[in-house]
């Protein structure tokens, strides 16, 4: 789960940050990928006619390390390219600003530096969570981020929200 662009009329609570690229109102998702990427040297794709194309050999060491090869295989293969464009729209507002937020940081994540995933979950002012596993870790260990979302509907609760 990443940026709501609902950001104030967010039907949403609160958000949940399992591994993204957390936005900030003046940055863009390519300004933050090429953050990433100067910091972790990492891309497992290249552009290609106006689309990021994912490099199929690539795909399991930077994305889904800790899943067998098997799934990893089938998610590599089921990845759609993203248009570049996509990735030049900033966000107006980000939700978490108004919204509480909790974030998973993942410490093998080849995808987005360890360091960047702290520094933007501490911006955000999200409850951090940290699990050792990779950017696919939705797939790799679902419980992890089960119990962060249970958490977070927990504590929102509480709250009374």
């Amino acid at each position: 789960m990443g940026e709501s662009p609902w950001g104030f009329d967010s039907p949403l609570a609160h958000q949940q940050h399992i591994s993204p690229l957390t936005t900030h109102f003046e940055y863009s998702l390519r300004h933050l990928g090429e953050l990433v990427v100067r910091e972790n040297g990492r891309l497992c794709g290249s552009p290609q006619d106006g689309y990021l194309v994912l490099d199929r050999a690539k795909f399991r060491a930077s994305f889904a390390a800790d899943v067998d090869q098997e799934t990893a295989a089938f998610m590599a293969d089921s990845q759609v390219p993203w248009g570049l464009s996509a990735l030049s729209g900033a966000i107006s507002e980000p939700a978490w600003r108004t919204k509480p937020s909790w974030y998973l940081v993942v410490t093998e994540d080849q995808m987005i530096p360890v360091a960047a995933q702290r520094a933007m979950a501490k911006r955000a002012s999200s409850t951090i969570v940290e699990v050792k596993g990779s950017h696919a870790i939705y797939v790799s260990q679902p419980g992890a981020v089960a119990a962060l979302i249970e958490q977070a509907a927990k504590s929102m609760k509480v709250a009374g929200t």
